[in-house]
């Protein structure tokens, strides 16, 4: 039966539905460069205030916490600057890998950067007193160099360190995974020749089944060359002709 074309069947003025029309593809999601320009101008405008912060409120206040900690001890001041330049190194830069997510929203984007930003304030306030820029971090550069000894190098060479520990930890992560894939795939393709050659073998099987049942078949079948032996059979029962050049008499 013949689908009957486009307006046939209808009644006049009726127009033909398109099924296109009624399902229409999902619209491609388009990069927001608007929202993008946001996010940099609020990422930029965040450092520059806890820049501000660390260096005009906060030196003399770490300081005076610092200062509290070590009570003048050398050691204290070294187990403490490595501390902190570790964790609140490490801790920032792991809490920005969220950021830079294609899947991350905005919303998220901004909330894991204001987490950082806040986690990495000790070190902040700590360069801000270590770059002496205003009074307040030069009152703080003193009271450590006096009451919290080689605590600023610490902070310095366990920032290095923390950097180059999250940076191992991305490049090992990377590495697993890629070596997981890698491992994946290589199972999958041994997967593919484990069953291809239980295919040749169940079809070398079949071989072997059918000429087995070919032999039995002749076997079972004696007459299989039927014309030959019929032939022979034929010979035998014909009578011999008597031998030329005797006489019947017997002479």
């Amino acid at each position: 039966m013949s689908t009957p074309a486009s307006g046939e069947g209808l009644p006049a003025g009726t127009a033909r539905r398109d099924p296109d029309a009624e399902h229409p593809d999902p619209p491609l999601r388009q990069v927001s460069w608007t929202a993008r320009a946001i996010l940099a101008l609020v990422v930029v405008a965040s450092m520059v205030a806890g820049w501000f912060i660390a260096t005009a409120f906060l030196p003399r206040w770490w300081a005076q916490r610092v200062a509290d900690v070590v009570d003048g001890s050398a050691s204290a001041g070294l187990f403490a600057g490595l501390t902190c330049g570790v964790v609140f190194t490490a801790g920032p830069l792991l809490l920005l890998r969220p950021v830079v997510r294609r899947r991350t929203s905005a919303g998220a984007r901004l909330a894991w950067l204001v987490a950082a930003a806040l986690l990495a304030v000790p070190n902040l306030a700590t360069l801000g007193i270590a770059l002496d820029a205003d009074a307040s971090a030069r009152d703080g550069r003193r009271l450590l160099d006096t009451s919290a000894p080689w605590f600023s190098g610490a902070v310095l060479a366990g920032a290095l360190i923390g950097v180059l520990a999250v940076l191992a930890l991305w490049f090992g992560l990377a590495s697993y995974r890629r070596q997981t894939r890698e491992l994946q795939r290589l199972r999958a393709e041994l997967r593919r020749r484990d069953a291809a050659a239980a295919r040749r073998a169940e079809g070398g099987h079949d071989g072997e089944d059918d000429g087995a049942d070919d032999e039995t078949f002749d076997a079972d079948d004696p007459d299989g060359d039927s014309t030959g032996t019929d032939d022979a059979d034929d010979g035998h029962d014909e009578p011999l002709d008597p031998p030329r050049g005797r006489r019947r008499d017997g002479r």
